[in-house]
């Protein structure tokens, strides 16, 4: 009996391990740029452990050096583009995606949806410029025969309004329960996060997908006992995380694969939302079965 529940155990871990959906990924560095050569190894990781991958802007040419890794080494990978629309860059960056799109027109097939801005209202942009600044990409792409592209933007999941949903061609969330205490219980933690999505997808009438979650496994941060960053608390939530929202067929792009040495200090919690080492292997073990 012990070791049919090892080997269950085992196959469990196996399971999750291939079949994430998504992950956020950037290819910044504390010193810039990531050089090709990394960028080949950590798609390549990432590539065994999901099909889709979701990035915030084009810092470091990243579109094209992510895609053209792609083709080169026949990966299976869809990116979801951001287009970085803080600090003025908008246009800027709506420009330069248009024309890379114009002159690789085979890139198009790789790019799963365009996301324009990254929790804008949450930083204090009015949710009318925000769905304003959809609609004059959507337009954009169009005049430029990009138009089957879909147009949306990434949000906190508490900050979706009409105006934004109605803009957005799928509504992408950014939901955290570690932020909000996991409401007192880590065995809850990943299934608040999906019963958000399926509310906000009732109420939206269109596609949501979980476009940002995660935890990190250090860092100081002022929580309390069930929001305290750990490996031992990040696996409890990517258990129950991932079990729940395949339970309930949620798409979700988990942030992230590999810590961030170049945000903020190394005892920010920022840095350590990775739970991929740099092997590619998982930082700890997680179940997804039997835990919701």
């Amino acid at each position: 009996m012990k070791i049919i529940l090892l080997v269950l155990g085992i196959l469990s871990f196996i399971g999750c391990a291939k079949s994430l959906s998504g992950f956020t990924y950037s290819t910044i560095l504390k010193s810039g740029c990531k050089r090709r050569s990394q960028l080949v190894k950590e798609l390549r990781i990432i590539n065994r452990r999901t099909k889709h991958i979701r990035i915030y802007g084009n810092d470091c040419n990243q579109v094209q050096r992510i895609i053209s890794v792609i083709i080169r080494h026949r990966l299976r990978l869809r990116v979801l583009v951001g287009i970085w629309t803080r600090d003025n860059k908008l246009k800027q960056e709506s420009n330069r995606l248009v024309r890379l799109l114009r002159k690789k027109r085979s890139y198009k097939k790789y790019i799963s949806g365009v996301v324009v801005g990254n929790e804008d209202v949450f930083n204090g942009v009015p949710s009318g410029v925000v769905a304003g600044n959809i609609r004059s990409v959507r337009a954009k792409f169009r005049r430029n025969g990009l138009g089957r592209i879909a147009i949306s933007t990434a949000e906190a999941g508490h900050k979706w309004s009409p105006d934004l949903i109605a803009a957005s061609a799928v509504v992408y969330a950014n939901i955290y329960s570690f932020f909000g205490q996991a409401n007192g219980n880590m065995n809850q933690a990943g299934q608040s996060i999906v019963i958000q999505a399926l509310e906000l997808q009732k109420r939206a009438r269109k596609k949501v997908v979980i476009s940002e979650t995660g935890w990190p496994s250090q860092g100081n941060f002022a929580g309390t006992q069930y929001a305290a960053p750990s490996l031992a608390n990040q696996a409890r939530f990517l258990g129950s995380f991932i079990c729940n929202a395949r339970k309930h067929k949620v798409k979700f792009y988990l942030h992230e694969p590999f810590d961030s040495n170049w945000k903020g200090t190394p005892s920010s919690i920022e840095q350590h939302f990775g739970i991929l080492n740099r092997n590619g292997r998982f930082k700890t073990r997680f179940r997804t079965t039997g835990v919701c």
